[in-house]
C-alpha cells in the first residue's frame, strides 16, 4: 500500500495503527464472507514496508493469511477474485447496519479482535482505503480526511496496486 506525501502511514503511530488495523479487519471480513468461511479461518496484519518508503511512512504492507494448521489455502483462492476484493472492504466499512459511530459488532469487531477495538474505526479506514483504491493509483488525490476521533492527516493523497500470491498468503503494497 503506497501513498503519496504529504500522507503518511508512520510505523508506530496511533493514527496509522487505527488506519491499517481497520483496512486490514475489513480485508479479512470480506475475504471471508467471499469464501463463506469462519471469520477467524482468514486473518490479515499490517507491516511497514521493509523499504526505506516504509522507513518513511509512505509504504504498508497488508497480509492475508489461513489460520488452520498447514493452511487450507483459503487467501491464495482470493488472488483470482482480485476486484471484489478490493470493492468489499469498502462496502463493509460504509455500510454498518447499526450505523456505528466508529465500530460494532454488526460491521467490524469480533471476538478475535477485542483487544483491538480501540482501534477499529470505520470512516478512517474508509477514508485511506478510498485513497489506496482509486484510479489504481494513477492520480494523485489530494482531499481533506481529518477523522474527528484519531486525527488523521488532513491532506491525504495516494495510490496502489493488489500484489500477488506469496507463500503464506496474499499480501497488498
Amino acid at each position: 500500500m503506497d501513498v503519496v506525501a504529504p500522507m503518511q502511514l508512520k510505523p508506530g503511530h496511533y493514527p496509522t495503527d487505527v488506519a491499517l488495523r481497520t483496512v486490514s479487519e475489513a480485508i479479512a471480513k470480506a475475504g471471508s464472507q467471499m469464501l463463506e468461511i469462519e471469520p477467524g479461518e482468514l486473518m490479515a496484519e499490517y507491516r511497514p514496508s521493509l523499504t526505506a518508503e516504509g522507513r518513511n511512512g509512505l509504504k504498508a504492507e497488508i497480509f492475508l493469511y489461513d489460520t488452520l494448521a498447514d493452511g487450507a489455502d483459503f487467501s491464495s483462492q482470493l488472488v483470482e477474485r482480485g476486484t471484489e476484493l478490493f470493492q468489499r472492504p469498502l462496502q463493509l466499512m460504509n455500510a454498518c447496519p447499526e450505523d456505528c459511530d466508529a465500530s460494532c459488532y454488526r460491521c467490524l469487531r469480533s471476538f478475535k479482535n477485542k483487544f483491538e477495538h480501540i482501534l477499529l474505526d470505520r470512516y478512517v479506514g474508509a477514508e485511506l482505503w478510498n485513497i489506496y483504491s482509486r484510479d489504481n493509483g494513477r492520480n494523485s488525490i489530494r482531499r481533506d480526511c481529518r477523522n474527528r476521533r484519531h486525527g488523521f492527516p488532513a491532506t491525504c493523497g495516494g495510490k496502489g496496486r493488489l500484489g500477488s500470491r506469496t507463500k503464506t498468503g496474499l499480501a497488498f503494497r
